[in-house]
């Protein structure tokens, strides 16, 4: 199961857990903690992983959808079994700017093999002074 797989589970083991108990999210026992059952140490149960595993998988999902985790869900569903579906790829992804994030999906779907590690986005800003000298041309100077 790549990233992307178990990212888009656990988001959606989550909308089913909160849908079922309809209980606010402050309640001592949905809490979690030490020796309180609910949380992310429940749904880290009941997925047979561990709460780290569950705590990244939902920031991963929230990445992916700006803030909404069942977005996310299904935009890891999209690119799950594809190269964008390994950890480093989903990681890439959360980082690039909506609009591009999107062509990328797109473009993956459609069956080109792009990495969204190796996307530049013209976002970056550069240096106005120019490329820094090297060490040499420092010393010669």
């Amino acid at each position: 199961m790549d990233t992307a797989e178990r990212t888009a589970s656990i988001a959606a083991l989550k909308r089913i857990e909160t849908e079922q108990n309809k209980k606010p999210r402050t309640s001592p026992e949905v809490l979690g903690g030490r020796g309180k059952k609910g949380g992310n140490s429940e749904l880290a149960r009941k997925a047979g992983v561990n709460e780290k595993t569950v705590r990244t998988s939902l920031t991963l999902a929230k990445g992916l959808g700006d803030g909404d985790e069942d977005e996310g869900a299904k935009i890891a569903t999209r690119i799950a079994g594809t190269a964008l579906g390994k950890k480093k790829e989903v990681e890439a992804l959360v980082k690039l700017p909506k609009d591009v994030r999107a062509k990328v999906i797109e473009k993956v779907e459609k069956g080109e093999r792009v990495l969204a590690s190796k996307v530049r986005t013209s976002t970056a800003v550069s240096d106005p002074r120019g490329p820094k000298p090297g060490l040499f041309r420092q010393w010669r100077s």
